[in-house]
């Protein structure tokens, strides 16, 4: 904060890093330039969040050693700044050492630049589209603007931003993923920043559907939020994973500070994290609606399509035409210059501090009478407790049929006991809960975290998914036919394929040589029969280990676990 330390070797060298991060995220990505480049700069008309964080190689290039210095001795001072500590320290002791490292630094004589910009409100509705290199399957965008972090109506836009597409039983995967099939993947997020803020929903096409039946969809939903209120149960699930997620966001210490932070920085006031979930339990379906009516709208929206560049559509050029509120000639002077001394000068690192003791929550054993080893490890702070069931079984055991432990896997959580996929996913989700089930190498695991209250009857759900999955015929068909889009898209990113390739070289044609999730000749040849045999041979007490972790006693665990899986 006080003296900023760079050199051209350094400054060349970190350029050089960011300039492949660039490449990487965002040119490699297949759909990299899409939320990065095109969203925002089509979003946003003049403020300078229509800009890629990231910038541009152009930018880059551009910039100098002496634009970093200026642009340092500009905002990293003390009134631009906030200090957050966060978990076990003495509190006359930290005191000393803010006074003693903090106290000296003082501010500039020039106040900071102001960034004051202003976004007009659209004047009608906008499509545009894009092409780039390397998109494998159509993407369409639907967005609108939004609002500022400490907007009054943020509360009521981030409940109705659960109910579009938080879970599996939420509207938008519902439609576009679920019953109509046309998207491989579904989603909206609300974007709310100091200044201004954006509503985005998007979906990736599935193979072979077009990018007008995307945007047809989006603006159907959006339209069932203007004309109708939702239905009381959306609202409570809605409600009810939001509060989960902000306990979760305060389970660590790292993780309170940040949300802390998130409130300073935002809004300037330490204690608006605490009103935040009071906010969104006092959101109505009128609150919804009165929203969605608001911002939502026809005329205010921007639809985006995002298609595979060729001969015909050349690739779109990054163009951000911006007048910036601040200019390299608003920076203040660079003043003194540190310079990194030899080694043998410097002050030396201090030495190590007593030791600490860690303490780790004790973790408590038993075995169910069919096998089954359970641990506990009771953690009673927050009100939330998961479970994780591990076994035995990954894609080392798939033999000739890559994709078989990932495939089953996937399923478990697609039906159960007669109930279809959507009736779990809504259950799961009235609770707060989250669950889901994945398969590596060696081990496949099945995890549930639920808030303390409900987490008899998460566990519940769990539980039978593990025991009793349909793999119904047409559940098997689709989850298959989601793989294979998904490998369309890792396949067109050079990290998968370095991955899979790197894979190959080390183990050659043993088990941990071949790609977790399946190849796209490997998949369409798994059957239902594959599935159900897998499951049945694999999936079994003696394999499987249960861990409970969270607010829970070793005798709640027991009985818990005795009713699941006894």
């Amino acid at each position: 904060l006080g003296s900023l330390v760079v050199n051209e070797s350094v400054f060349e060298s970190e350029r050089d890093v960011v300039k492949e991060e660039y490449r990487q995220g965002v040119l490699a990505s297949p759909y990299g330039r899409l939320f990065s480049l095109f969203v925002p700069a089509t979003m946003y008309q003049e403020h300078p969040y229509r800009r890629s964080t990231i910038g541009s190689i152009e930018n880059l290039d551009a910039a100098t050693i002496e634009d970093v210095r200026r642009f340092h001795a500009t905002f990293y001072r003390p009134d631009n700044a906030y200090l957050i500590v966060a978990g076990n320290f003495d509190q006359a002791q930290l005191d000393g050492w803010i006074d003693q490292y903090f106290g000296p630094l003082t501010n500039p004589d020039r106040p900071l630049p102001v960034n004051d910009v202003r976004e007009p409100e659209p004047t009608g509705p906008r499509e545009v589209t894009f092409h780039a290199p390397n998109v494998p399957l159509p993407a369409v965008v639907l967005a609108w603007p939004g609002v500022r972090y400490d907007d009054p109506d943020r509360a009521a836009l981030t409940v109705l931003d659960g109910i579009l597409s938080t879970g599996e039983s939420s509207r938008l995967y519902r439609a576009l993923v679920y019953d109509q099939k046309i998207a491989t993947q579904t989603s909206s997020s609300l974007d709310a920043s100091q200044q201004a803020g954006a509503i985005i929903s998007y979906a990736i096409m599935a193979e072979g559907e077009t990018p007008e039946a995307g945007l047809a969809s989006l603006r159907a939903e959006a339209a069932r939020l203007r004309d109708q209120p939702v239905t009381a149960a959306e609202l409570t699930e809605a409600k009810n994973e939001l509060v989960a997620s902000a306990l979760r966001e305060r389970e660590t210490v790292e993780d309170r500070a940040s949300v802390l932070g998130w409130s300073l920085i935002n809004t300037g006031d330490a204690a608006a994290a605490d009103r935040e979930v009071a906010a969104l339990q006092a959101v109505t379906a009128a609150d919804i609606q009165r929203v969605a009516r608001r911002y939502l709208t026809d005329q205010r929206s921007t639809a985006i399509r995002y298609l595979n560049a060729d001969d015909q559509n050349p690739v779109t050029a990054q163009s951000v035409e911006v007048t910036a509120p601040v200019t390299i000639a608003d920076l203040a002077p660079v003043g003194r210059i540190f310079e990194l001394l030899p080694e043998a000068q410097r002050t030396p690192i201090p030495a190590a501090g007593p030791a600490v003791d860690l303490t780790t929550p004790a973790v408590e054993t038993f075995t169910l009478p069919n096998g089954l080893e359970v641990y506990v490890a009771r953690k009673p702070g927050l009100p939330l407790v998961s479970a994780r069931l591990g076994l035995a079984v990954g894609s080392a055991d798939d033999g000739a049929k890559a994709g078989l432990s990932v495939l089953t896997a996937g399923l478990l959580t697609q039906g159960s006991s007669g109930r279809a996929a959507p009736e779990i996913a809504a259950e799961i989700e009235q609770l707060g809960a989250n669950l889901g089930a994945s398969s590596g190498a060696d081990f496949s695991n099945v995890s549930v975290n639920a808030p303390s209250d409900v987490f008899p009857q998460a566990l519940t759900l769990m539980a039978d998914m593990v025991r009793h999955p349909d793999f119904a015929p047409d559940e098997v068909e689709r989850q298959r036919d989601q793989s294979l889009d998904g490998l369309r898209v890792s396949l067109s990113s050079p990290g998968p394929v370095a991955g899979l390739a790197a894979g190959r070289l080390v183990y050659g044609d043993a088990p941990y040589g071949a790609p977790t999730g399946g190849t796209p000749n490997s998949l369409p040849g798994l059957s239902r029969d594959d599935v159900v045999a897998f499951h049945a041979a694999r999936y079994r007490p003696e394999t499987a280990r249960l861990v409970f972790s969270g607010d829970i006693t070793v005798e709640q665990a027991r009985t818990l676990a005795q009713q699941a899986f006894g």
